[in-house]
């Protein structure tokens, strides 16, 4: 962790890559690029929790279809 503070939840995104084809295109959906229509995910825990700076959080997350 960054700073210390509750922790509510994680965001995450990703990069799309499109190498097929003359032209390759990435569609990056990170915060820190241009926006697009995708925008990030929030992934919100069941309860917020106190972390500390330099604490590590460690888990998994199981993402399916609809």
């Amino acid at each position: 962790m960054k700073y210390s503070d509750k922790c509510s939840g994680l965001v995450s995104w990703f990069d799309c890559y499109f190498t097929h084809g003359i032209d390759h295109v990435i569609l990056p959906t990170s915060p820190y690029m241009q926006s697009t229509h995708w925008k990030q995910t929030i992934f919100y825990f069941e309860k917020s929790f106190e972390v500390k700076e330099d604490d590590y959080i460690k888990g998994s997350i199981c993402v399916k279809k609809n």
